[in-house]
């Protein structure tokens, strides 16, 4: 793995308020690791050059997904970032955040700025923030945004990232919504690069987002599949 310790985006998942208790499973992961002998390697990022060396029978390719960024007009400010920058500590936030993108990394990532002091706005494209999420968790986060005050613009289109804030449009009307930094919440894409440039070579198994963005247990069955078929 090319970070510094095992989980990716799982770690992340677990930072949300309420969602603490996804870090047991990691912590049984690494255990189980450690159980079968597992040689594990990390700050080591996979290349073609090193596959050559390592000459492996077979490869699961599970090199997940990164932020997918939009070309807003200001996107590139210094105040603007991921979601992912957010949930892995790398941003002293504070003020009024602006959330661009309203489905559950958004929302969630929202929820944990307005716990730590935040004022907080979700812009979303279209109707119902955090619809993908299923209905009791999706009750329950919508409730704590409620209770924390944090706006909600649903149908409502982001035009610019100024100096000043977010220039938003709705039903034709503009407005500047201000903003002491911006997080970008606009879904992931692919890390399959290196698995389309290995498969000429090895037997490659892709999964999990890196295969196609979705759920994380829909991922981890996947490699357990994979897995058996070895």
């Amino acid at each position: 793995d090319k970070a510094d310790r095992l989980g990716g985006q799982w770690l992340l998942a677990a930072v949300p308020p309420g969602k603490e208790m996804l870090n047991s499973f990691t912590v049984w992961q690494k255990g189980e690791l450690i159980r079968s002998g597992v040689k594990v390697l990390l700050n080591t990022e996979v290349t073609a050059e090193l596959a050559a060396a390592v000459m492996p029978d077979a490869i699961i390719y599970a090199a997940g997904a990164t932020p997918s960024v939009p070309p807003i007009p200001g996107v590139e400010k210094p105040f603007v970032y991921t979601a992912e920058d957010i949930l892995s500590g790398k941003v002293d936030f504070r003020g009024h955040a602006v959330v661009i993108g309203g489905g559950i990394v958004g929302a969630e990532t929202a929820e944990h700025l307005a716990v730590h002091g935040c004022t907080v706005t979700i812009i979303k494209r279209s109707a119902d923030i955090a619809g993908d999420l299923p209905g009791a968790p999706r009750h329950f986060l919508m409730e704590s945004l409620k209770r924390y005050e944090a706006e909600l613009l649903e149908n409502t289109k982001t035009l610019e990232i100024t100096d000043h804030g977010v220039l938003t449009e709705k039903n034709g009307i503009q407005r500047l919504i201000p903003a002491d930094l911006v997080v970008v919440a606009s879904g992931s894409r692919s890390n399959a690069a290196l698995a389309k440039e290995l498969e000429d070579k090895y037997p490659v198994t892709v999964v999990g987002d890196a295969f196609a963005v979705g759920k994380a247990l829909d991922g981890i069955d996947a490699a357990y599949q994979a897995a058996l078929e070895l």
